[in-house]
């Protein structure tokens, strides 16, 4: 049984096998786009894509990291284009949460190739993308046991739809690379 998906550009893709040619920014920001973030157990549709792109905003406003750590934080999750997403503490049970991770680790080192990143990424992003968690936990998952958060998120998380998200997140690659996304 072959492992093969076709994306939203119609590309035909092997997760499993991904090669650079394959990967393409209007995939990722589509996909993470629909994708909501916590298995959906939050107030509203709260999408991976949103998380990325307030992640890269976060990074650079606060911590005024330079474009290619904000580039990190924007593809940080591009690897759920090819793999989903899973909760957290799923993600590093033993078991699955191994053998995904392992999956998630090749595909992410693909896509940081594919945009001419170092990976794994720097220690920055682990950071942002536990501020984010844990304002994302405070705002949009009330009745959760929160997590303390590494610093403060000082902004209200909006609900966007898909499309404004996709929009936003394209828009931002193309500001951070110069770059023009192509089918």
């Amino acid at each position: 049984m072959s492992s093969e998906i076709v994306t939203y550009t119609g590309r035909v893709v092997d997760p499993l096998n991904l090669r650079p040619d394959k990967v393409n920014i209007i995939d990722i920001a589509h996909s993470l786009s629909l994708q909501c973030r916590f298995t959906g157990h939050v107030k509203w549709h709260y999408s991976v894509g949103q998380h990325s792109v307030l992640c890269a905003e976060f990074g650079r406003s606060r911590l005024n990291v330079d474009k290619q750590v904000q580039l990190e934080l924007l593809l940080h999750d591009g690897s759920e284009t090819y793999c989903a997403d899973l909760a957290r503490p799923v993600k590093h049970a033993p078991g699955l949460g191994d053998a995904y991770r392992a999956v998630e680790d090749v595909i992410q080192s693909v896509v940081a190739e594919k945009f001419g990143l170092t990976y794994p990424f720097s220690a920055v992003v682990h950071k942002v993308d536990n501020v984010l968690l844990a304002a994302e936990q405070r705002q949009l998952m009330p009745r959760f046991r929160h997590v303390p958060a590494p610093m403060p998120y000082p902004w209200i998380i909006d609900q966007w739809t898909p499309e404004h998200t996709e929009e936003r997140f394209l828009a931002l690659y193309t500001e951070l690379t110069g770059d023009i996304p192509r089918r």
